[in-house]
Parts: C-alpha cells; sequence; structure tokens
C-alpha cells in the first residue's frame, strides 16, 4: 500500500508549532488542547482577512470584541502553511491576552 502522505512529521508537531509560537506572541489561548487544534482567541477587526486567506472554524463569542477560533493541523498541512499562517498571525499576536 502506498501512502498519500504529504508530511513525513505527524499533525501533532504542526499543532504544537502553531500553540507555541501564539503562546510566545502573547495571543490568548481558550484552552490547551492536547489534540491537532489550536484555539485562540482573536480580535474580531482581523476575522475577515483571517478567513481571506485561511480557513478556521468558529468556535464562540467571547465578548463584543473577540471570537475564539479553531484552527486545525491534519497529515496534508506541511510546514510552509505554518509557516505561512503564523506570518499572518503575527501582527495580532502582541496584543494583550483577553479572557
Amino acid at each position: 500500500m502506498t501512502s498519500t502522505c504529504t508530511s513525513e512529521r505527524p499533525p501533532s508537531v504542526r499543532h504544537d508549532r502553531i500553540r507555541d509560537a501564539l503562546r510566545y506572541g502573547g495571543a490568548p489561548l481558550f484552552i490547551d488542547s492536547p489534540t491537532n487544534q489550536v484555539f485562540p482567541i482573536v480580535a474580531d477587526k482581523d476575522l475577515a482577512q483571517l478567513g481571506s486567506a485561511f480557513e478556521y472554524g468558529f468556535w464562540e463569542k467571547r465578548d463584543d470584541g473577540h471570537t475564539t477560533i479553531r484552527l486545525a493541523t491534519s497529515w496534508a498541512t506541511i510546514d510552509e502553511d505554518v509557516t505561512t499562517l503564523l506570518d499572518a498571525l503575527s501582527h495580532w499576536m502582541a496584543e494583550p491576552a483577553r479572557s
């Protein structure tokens, strides 16, 4: 049987990279998920721009200006995709944490 995997690294490695970069950048996380999912709290003003370049799942509305979103990695997620995402998110990662 031939594998169709596009990466030799499991999704959890890319999940860890996203989670760790968000934490290091000061972005608030809704929960610390041990799965391939990351749940950052994002300013609503950034959602449209984020959605124009990446797919994410709505998780919950936090307050009048923030939403928790769900980012997920898979075997098809490549390191370059993670780098592109983190570059796009870097402008809001330094915002103060809100819970």
